[in-house]
């Protein structure tokens, strides 16, 4: 695969194992927040809002961590 941009210092083998690395760990952040937000929808029990509340951040947080993965592979 040739690389349309390559960090300098790094040479094109390198940066495609570090892509491949990053595609990996946004593959499972974006299962994360998956994971997250099916638990959000599904909260059942005496502290349903409590939890179901407090997993809205953490969706969120978990998306903004897979954005930034996304960006570092660009």
């Amino acid at each position: 695969m040739t690389l349309a941009f390559v960090v300098p210092g790094l040479d094109e083998a390198t940066s495609e194992k570090d892509i491949a690395i990053l595609q990996n760990r946004l593959s499972q952040e974006q299962e994360a927040a998956l994971v997250l937000k099916h638990a959000h929808w599904n909260v059942t029990g005496p502290n349903f809002i409590a939890v179901h509340e407090m997993l809205d951040p953490e969706v969120e947080a978990v998306l903004a961590q897979a954005d930034e993965t996304a960006e570092r592979i660009a």
